[in-house]
């Protein structure tokens, strides 16, 4: 843990000062300090802040600590294009590092309660949120997370929709803002013909899915479905899945108190935790 720790604080710390960003000088704890506090309840205390600020306390890494609600204040009061900017600043760093252009895209259901607690939930509301695992043939209340990873797994673009929602229509929502030539692997959820071609003809992306057997596409006729590329593509999405399933160990168990952070900030604790290693 003081790797990571050691990385959060540095990551955060070069992130503000290249945006010009001042703390105001009667501050007793840093902008960066509080960033690494939370992302260290993240990475290891299942976003429980209360723990990761006594952990850091008493270590002796921020002697000046503030309060449980002091810091609960500093939290929210930081603004959110920081985090989605310091994502946005880690996502170009690892399309830099990723030599070979490959993507992928995969999504994992964040319930927020069982399904038979849907009636108690007070999180969300409505029939949107009701999604299905096909894989596990079971229901859950909450949001999907669809994100683009390099092929090391390193998080590139991510949205979050509602769980009744399919997969295509969120992969419709990416950005995609990715270099020329890159290619994108995709599972047959994300089937979708017409915007297949689009992005293969108009666009200089390359986007590679499989294909369910009874499609009527006329590209899967002939034998072409089984091509090497399509057979290439099978084993990208099931390492993604692997990948991107780590968020959900650091959510919380419970995630309907008012304390509790916005699920987008386990993304910049996957993406500065790969920076440790680096600064060895």
């Amino acid at each position: 843990m003081q790797d990571e720790i050691i990385t959060f604080y540095v990551v955060c710390d070069d992130y503000l000062k290249a945006m010009h960003y001042r703390d105001d000088p009667q501050s007793t704890m840093s902008t960066a300090e509080v960033m690494t506090t939370a992302l260290v309840a993240a990475r290891c205390f299942k976003n429980c802040l209360e723990h990761a600020r006594t952990v850091l306390q008493e270590e002796g890494w921020m002697l000046g600590m503030l309060s449980a609600s002091r810091l609960n204040r500093r939290l929210y009061a930081i603004p959110e294009g920081l985090w989605l900017g310091l994502s946005r600043a880690l996502a170009e760093v690892h399309q830099a590092l990723n030599d070979g252009q490959e993507y992928a895209v995969d999504s994992m259901p964040l319930a927020v309660c069982d399904n038979y607690r849907i009636r108690r939930c007070q999180l969300y509301r409505g029939e949107a949120f009701r999604g299905y695992i096909a894989s596990k043939q079971r229901y859950f209340y909450g949001l999907r997370l669809h994100v683009v990873v390099t092929a090391d797994g390193h998080p590139i673009e991510v949205v979050l929709a509602p769980g009744a929602d399919a997969d295509i229509a969120a992969f419709k929502r990416l950005l995609l803002d990715l270099p020329d030539d890159a290619t994108v692997y995709g599972d047959k959820a994300y089937t979708d013909y017409m915007c297949e071609e689009v992005l293969n003809e108009d666009t200089p992306l390359t986007w590679v899915s499989l294909h369910k057997r009874n499609s009527q596409s006329a590209r899967c006729r002939g034998g072409w479905r089984i091509s090497v590329n399509m057979c290439a593509s099978a084993s990208r999405p099931r390492s993604v899945r692997s990948r991107i399933a780590l968020p959900n160990a650091f959510m919380p168990s419970r995630r309907a108190g008012s304390n509790s952070k916005p699920f987008w900030l386990s993304w910049p604790v996957r993406s500065a935790a790969r920076w440790q290693v680096r600064l060895r």
